[in-house]
């Protein structure tokens, strides 16, 4: 069954985007490298599960900002607007309800002129091992519905290969 979420355009999000709770669910070293719209979080689409379902202390200690409540306004980006399809479903199933769907993403925000924090700042986080090796990196390169079912940090050998892949498509 198809779920379709309410959506949000660019004029919308343009004039209001500072009093909004951006969620942008492109990875971490993406963000980084691409630029953001100022004032969005990023929550890997990999991560929308997991994040749905950590308590609010342990929320906020990982993504550096408040957990919406399931009744709170949110808007979901990524770069094209794959990814932010596939969160949006994520969220909805675990309760969601107030989410829109910004489809040109933040490639249209950056073609309209859009204000864009470069390079990007995602809030970086300790993983339990203190290494960075497990930091997602790259684009995902495989169907986001595949990823977002597994919570735990890619392997090594996963994140050098999606680094390679990225490269690649450079």
């Amino acid at each position: 069954m198809e779920i379709n979420h309410k959506d949000i355009t660019y004029e919308e999000l343009s004039s209001s985007y500072k009093e909004r709770t951006i969620i942008d669910v492109r990875n971490r070293n993406e963000i980084e490298a691409c630029g953001q719209i100022p004032g969005s979080h990023c929550i890997p689409v990999t991560e929308i599960k997991l994040a749905c379902d950590l308590d609010p202390e342990s929320f906020k200690a990982r993504y550096g900002f408040e957990k919406p409540a399931c009744e709170d306004d949110l808007v979901v980006c990524c770069k094209s607007g794959i990814r932010s399809k596939a969160a949006c479903d994520l969220l909805q199933s675990k309760g969601y309800k107030r989410h829109r769907i910004y489809r040109g993403s933040f490639s249209e925000w950056e073609e309209k002129g859009g204000e864009v924090l470069k390079p990007g700042q995602p809030y970086e986080y300790n993983f339990d091992d203190s290494s960075d090796e497990d930091c997602p990196s790259g684009p995902a390169t495989e169907e986001p519905s595949n990823l977002i079912s597994d919570t735990s940090p890619p392997t090594h050998e996963v994140s050098l290969q999606a680094r390679n892949n990225y490269n690649k498509s450079l």
